[in-house]
């Protein structure tokens, strides 16, 4: 039930975020740790992300969720993010779980423009660092 409803706020703070592409959809691309010895947080994010899309889609809202597979790897969070702005045209990005990956996905963000949601880090340091483009929904 507590991945549900972490799914569902990062949905709802999602479905005002970014701009749309040409065809109305938001694309949300997601880093998160599917494998490795982080794994298991991914896979309960994950899950929970996918059942929100699935109630926001029933009330109207046109977007997708894109995955990448950060491996449990600051350097594989980075890269994953990049691609994902460059080569996906995402519009926003959610992930990671651990609050190290998540800074270097901060700062590929931080550096594209482009709004990063994280649902479980909690360092502080990520928001000051990432600047506007940073938002934690993970309170300390």
């Amino acid at each position: 039930m507590r991945n549900w409803i972490l799914g569902l706020c990062i949905g709802v703070a999602l479905a005002g975020c970014g701009s749309k592409d040409d065809s109305g959809r938001l694309k949300v691309g997601v880093v998160m740790p599917m494998t490795g010895y982080q794994s298991t947080y991914g896979e309960e994010s994950w899950n929970g992300m996918k059942l929100a899309m699935e109630e926001l889609k029933k009330q109207g809202f046109d977007w997708e969720l894109i995955l990448k597979d950060e491996k449990s790897s600051k350097a594989e969070a980075g890269n994953q993010a990049k691609f994902l702005i460059e080569n996906e045209g995402v519009h926003v990005v959610i992930g990671s779980v651990a609050s190290s990956n998540t800074r270097v996905i901060a700062l590929v963000a931080r550096e594209a423009e482009v709004p990063l949601i994280t649902p479980a880090s909690t360092n502080d340091q990520l928001t000051i660092e990432g600047g506007p483009f940073v938002s934690r929904i993970c309170f300390k």
